[in-house]
C-alpha cells in the first residue's frame, strides 16, 4: 500500500490486491468458522475400597469420584502381587463409578481407574488402593457345612420313607 501526504492527512493511493484481499477474507473465516479450541479442564479421581483386608471370593465395594461431573468409559486396573496389570472396562457416570469386587486369589492386590479424558476434560489416573486377600481361616469354608447339611437331610427323608413304607406292610 502507498501513502501520500496532502493536506496533513494519509490517503491511500492504491487498492489492496486480489491476493491480499483473499487472505484477508480466509483469515477472517478460519477465525470465525474454527475457533481455537478451548483447553481441556483437569480432573481428579478419588479412589476408594470397603476393605484393606479380605478373603478369596468374599465380594468388597470400590467406587472413585471425580472432581467434575465426567461421564464415560474408565478403566480399572488391578495387580496381584506385582502381576498385572488387568484391566476391566467401566462406566463413569455424573463423576461416579461403583461396584462390587471380589479376589479369587490370595496375595497384595493394588487396584486404580483411568479416565482416558475427552473434549472438555483431561484424562486422569486416581490414587491406587490396596487389598490384602489373606488365606481363609481353616474350617471357615461353608461349602462344607452346605454338602453336609445336604447329606444329613437326604439321610432323614430316607430313614423316615424307609420306616414309613415298613409299617404299611400287614
Amino acid at each position: 500500500m502507498a501513502f501520500s501526504r496532502k493536506s496533513g492527512k494519509f490517503r491511500l493511493l492504491g487498492q489492496l490486491s486480489s491476493c491480499g484481499l483473499v487472505l484477508l477474507i480466509l483469515l477472517t473465516i478460519s477465525v470465525v468458522a474454527f475457533p481455537e479450541a478451548a483447553a481441556s479442564q483437569n480432573v481428579t479421581l478419588t479412589f476408594r475400597s470397603s476393605t484393606q483386608s479380605t478373603y478369596p471370593v468374599d465380594e468388597f465395594f470400590i467406587n472413585a469420584t471425580a472432581s467434575a461431573p465426567i461421564t464415560g468409559p474408565v478403566k480399572l486396573l488391578w495387580t496381584i502381587n506385582g502381576s498385572g496389570p488387568y484391566t476391566w472396562d467401566g462406566q463413569m457416570t455424573n463423576g461416579y463409578f461403583e461396584r462390587s469386587f471380589g479376589c479369587s486369589h490370595t496375595g497384595n492386590w493394588t487396584l486404580w481407574i483411568v479416565w482416558d479424558g475427552n473434549d472438555q476434560y483431561s484424562s486422569a489416573q486416581s490414587n491406587a488402593v490396596s487389598v490384602l486377600v489373606q488365606p481363609a481361616p481353616p474350617g471357615s469354608d461353608s461349602s462344607l457345612f452346605v454338602i453336609i447339611g445336604i447329606i444329613a437331610l437326604v439321610a432323614i427323608v430316607g430313614v423316615v420313607a424307609y420306616v414309613g413304607l415298613k409299617r404299611r406292610k400287614p
